[in-house]
C-alpha cells in the first residue's frame, strides 16, 4: 500500500536521506507518470500527489472516523510531523477538531520538532510524543516534557543507537526499538544501555 493510504490522511514530501520514505518513493520512480498513472489508478484510493510525495492532506478521509466507532488507537504520523513548513494552519485545526469529536479513540502524535505542541491545543484523547535515537537527540526530549500541553507524554527511542542515559520522568510512556533493516553496520541495542 502506498504510504497516503497506510497514514490515512496525509503524507510528508520526501527528504534527501535514506530512510523509509525514500525506500517507498525507489518502488515508484523508475515508472513514468504515465505509467504510475495506469498502474495506480486501478487502487481503491487515486491520489497522484501521494505517489509523487507532494505535500498534501486528505482531509476528506478524516470523515472515516466518527463518535459512534468502537474505542480505537490511532497512530496519525508515519509520514508526518504536525511541525512542517509545508502544513497549513487550517489542515491541523481540522484534524485536531476530529480528534475531539472522536473521543473515545486514542490519537497518537509523534514529532521531532516538539516545541510547536504548545502552539496548539489538543483535546484530552491525544498523545503527545517525540522521537529521538540516542543521547544526541536530549533537546527534543527536553522539548516534550516542557510542552505545556497536560496530555500524556511518550518518548519513542526507535531505532536505539546507543546508550540512553537520560533521567526520564514526566513521561507516560516509552517505546524501545530495535534497528531493522538489511543496512550494514546494523546497530544492536545492548541490553545494558537501558537497564542503568
Amino acid at each position: 500500500r502506498i504510504p497516503c493510504m497506510k497514514a490515512g490522511i496525509w503524507i510528508k514530501k520526501i527528504s534527501g536521506k535514506k530512510g523509509f520514505r525514500k525506500r517507498i518513493y525507489g518502488r515508484f520512480k523508475q515508472k513514468t507518470p504515465q505509467e504510475k498513472i495506469k498502474i495506480y489508478k486501478k487502487t481503491p484510493v487515486w491520489c497522484e500527489d501521494c505517489y509523487t510525495f507532494t505535500p498534501h492532506v486528505h482531509l476528506d478521509r478524516l470523515d472515516q472516523l466518527n463518535p459512534q466507532q468502537k474505542p480505537k488507537r490511532i497512530f496519525s504520523d508515519s509520514m508526518f510531523d504536525w511541525n512542517c513548513k509545508s502544513n497549513k494552519r487550517f489542515w491541523l485545526d481540522a484534524i485536531i477538531t476530529k480528534m475531539q469529536e472522536c473521543k473515545q479513540h486514542t490519537f497518537q502524535i509523534l514529532s521531532k520538532r516538539p516545541t510547536f505542541y504548545s502552539d496548539l491545543e489538543f483535546p484530552d484523547n491525544v498523545w503527545i510524543g517525540t522521537s529521538i535515537t540516542g543521547k544526541n537527540d536530549g533537546m527534543r526530549l527536553a522539548d516534550l516534557i516542557g510542552s505545556r500541553n497536560n496530555n500524556l507524554k511518550f518518548l519513542s527511542i526507535e531505532p536505539l543507537h546507543g546508550p540512553f542515559d537520560y533521567l526520564i520522568k514526566d513521561l507516560d510512556w516509552i517505546i524501545i526499538g530495535a534497528e531493522t533493516g538489511n543496512r550494514k553496520g546494523k546497530i544492536k541495542p545492548k541490553a545494558e544501555w537501558i537497564m542503568a
